[in-house]
């Protein structure tokens, strides 16, 4: 009994790391390479992504850059400007910014 809820635990691969950012944002007819351009462009320090130590202001700017290029995020995140923690950063108060 031991052994199968073992071997079933393993199964579920509970601990993943999460995936590159470039994997999280999609366009219609975009490749990857163009997801990761964009992404240079709009400011991601690298293609891998990843927020941690960045004010919102600066996740808001490289965000909103990348929906204003036509990207979205996969899971249908609206971005960090949805969170209402994040209502008064200038970036989420752009008249520029979309949000789709």
């Amino acid at each position: 009994m031991l052994l199968a809820l073992s071997l079933n635990a393993c199964a579920y691969r509970p601990f993943q790391p999460n995936p590159p950012m470039y994997e999280l944002y999609v366009k219609d007819n975009a490749t990857e390479s163009d997801v990761k351009a964009a992404m240079l462009k709009c400011g991601y320090p690298s293609i891998a992504g990843g927020s941690r130590g960045n004010s919102s202001e600066v996740v808001a700017k490289r965000e909103n850059c990348m929906f204003e290029n036509g990207f979205k995020y996969r899971d249908g995140y609206k971005g960090i400007c949805s969170l209402q923690s994040a209502q008064n950063t200038p970036a989420c108060q752009s008249d520029v910014r979309i949000s789709k």
